[in-house]
Formats: structure tokens, C-alpha cells, sequence
């Protein structure tokens, strides 16, 4: 149970450090969220469907930004 914890303070970290901090995903109870590796719950779903879309968009800006 913990290691889902662990995993996703840890994730938060890294997108601190590449300057996706403002988004902060987490999934109550992982251990129960999935099923044989899909997210089963819509409301998970949305939320990390939207904090991927807010990343990958942050990445074209700053690949924009850098050419």
C-alpha cells in the first residue's frame, strides 16, 4: 500500500524538477485503483488524462521557446 505512495511523492519530485510541479497526481487506495493494469475508475482517468495533456503542452512551449 505504501509503495504507491512512495511512488507517487517520488513522481512529484521529478516533475518539480523538469517544471511540471504545479500538477499533482495521485490515486487514493492504487492498490485497489487498477485492474490488470488499466485505471479503473473515470474520475482517475480524467485527472491524470488532463495533468499529461497540461505536461505535454508545457513541453512544446519550451521546445518552442529553445528553437
Amino acid at each position: 500500500m505504501f509503495g504507491a505512495v512512495w511512488a507517487q511523492a517520488e513522481l512529484r519530485k521529478v516533475l518539480g524538477a523538469i517544471g511540471g510541479g504545479r500538477s499533482r497526481p495521485a490515486v487514493a487506495a492504487a492498490h485497489q485503483a487498477f485492474d490488470d493494469g488499466r485505471l479503473l475508475a473515470m474520475g482517475h482517468q480524467d485527472g491524470l488524462t488532463e495533468i499529461v495533456q497540461a505536461l505535454v503542452e508545457e513541453a512544446r512551449e519550451r521546445v518552442r521557446v529553445a528553437a
